[in-house]
């Protein structure tokens, strides 16, 4: 088994993270820190922060939950490997891209890359430390636009060893290895195989990448391609959550099972591939890193708006699962990931044990929900004023970024 003998670093976003692993593990460094490249750096490389809100509420139907995520990062709707070129167009790292129509193909094709150094894969998020679903329906955006750094296989053993988000490598079946592969919404058995330039990136070429990736966000945001991916957005589902009187609103389309919008809400804003806050306090760490090596002092005024916009944004999340009861909820789900970031396999004993009590609670509270009518209106109300707010700071902080540039 080809396994990459480089220290793995743990990460807060699935993308950026294997891609820095797979950078260093193919000796790209960043010039201007002479070390591999900070995860910030490449997440607003890659064009840095998005808005909006997916919805399926079909998910009701199927019966795994409301199919709400809040929306943290550029082109999350896109699923076609345009994410991992872009950004390493910008920095001119070499890579390569294979496709195969079928699993067989798809695992040749990987090991025939795993001979120059591990590959990124492009998968679901069903795996097996995230608590797959039994369910072939998958929630949200980012569940079936994931991805792992393949370090080796073993064909005899028919097992690989692959990283992600943790800071150790994780064991997996090829079957199941497959599966995930193949159950991304396109481009299936998808692999990115990044190879050390001949010529190392520049301090300038960083420099004029990292200015590409913000502008790029800001552009994104004024002309987004689609409604739901928009910070314009975010007053419409603001308005939903708020509606108490029609079928539209969140009280009318969830009823019972409304606990199952509020998580989502709380998981995709300040969950796991968040790095908590809507992904604000990473781009936050990018803009002050831009502002040093461009020598554009506005920017570092500009990360302090997002840090605080980081802030405002963790505050909704808790205020979606007030009280004693709901608190649990949030809880347990921090739980998770705090000890998935810090231990990865080790803690998955613990994590398990913390997954079973969660799933106990959501069935709990799609059951009975903790609050009674008059509350459950109160709590949507103050939802929707809060994500009004956060709409009309997210215009103001943008108007003073692209004022920056």
């Amino acid at each position: 088994m080809n396994i990459a003998v480089r220290t793995l670093s743990s990460g807060v976003h699935i993308d950026t993270t294997v891609l820095a692993n797979a950078l260093a593990c193919a000796g790209v460094v960043d010039p201007g820190t002479k070390a591999p490249f900070s995860e910030a750096t490449l997440f607003g490389i890659a064009g840095g922060i998005g808005g909006g809100v997916s919805d399926c509420p079909s998910m009701l139907k199927w019966g795994v939950g409301a199919g709400i995520t809040f929306v943290g990062r550029f082109n999350s709707n896109v699923c076609d490997g345009g994410y991992k070129k872009t950004l390493l167009d910008r920095l001119g790292v070499p890579y390569r891209v294979t496709e195969a129509s079928t699993p067989r193909a798809g695992l040749k094709k990987l090991v025939a890359e795993l001979e120059d150094g591990p590959v990124v894969v492009q998968c679901s998020k069903a795996l097996p430390w995230h608590g797959a679903r039994a369910h072939p329906h998958l929630c949200s955006v980012m569940d079936f636009n994931w991805a792992l750094l393949v370090l080796g296989v073993d064909q005899e053993g028919e097992v690989a060893d692959v990283a992600g988000l943790a800071p150790t490598a994780f064991s997996l079946d090829l079957e199941t290895l497959a599966a995930v592969r193949g159950q991304t919404c396109t481009h299936k058995n998808r692999t990115f195989a990044v190879r050390a330039p001949k010529k190392a990136p520049t301090r300038t070429a960083v420099k004029d990448a990292m200015l590409d990736g913000l502008r790029a966000c800001v552009a994104d945001q004024r002309r987004p391609k689609t409604k739901t991916f928009s910070l314009a957005n975010l007053a419409v589902v603001a308005k939903r959550i708020g509606n108490l009187k029609t079928k539209k609103g969140w009280k009318g389309t969830y009823g019972a099972r409304v606990f199952w919008a509020l998580s989502d809400l709380v998981q995709s804003v300040d969950g796991q591939n968040t790095g908590g806050g809507l992904m604000r306090p990473l781009f936050a760490d990018f803009l002050e890193d831009a502002a040093e090596r461009a020598r554009k002092k506005a920017l570092r005024a500009c990360a302090e708006d997002y840090r605080k916009l980081g802030a405002q944004w963790t505050a909704f999340a808790d205020a979606a699962l007030p009280g004693r009861d709901l608190k649990k909820a949030r809880d347990v789900g921090r739980r998770i990931d705090a000890l998935f970031a810090e231990k990865g396999a080790a803690a998955m004993k613990q994590i398990d044990k913390s997954r079973a009590k969660a799933a106990e609670l959501r069935t709990q509270y799609v059951k009975a929900f903790p609050l009674d009518d008059q509350k459950t209106d109160a709590l949507l109300l103050d939802l929707s004023t809060r994500l009004q707010d956060l709409h009309d700071a997210e215009w103001a902080a943008l108007d003073r970024l692209e004022k920056a540039l």
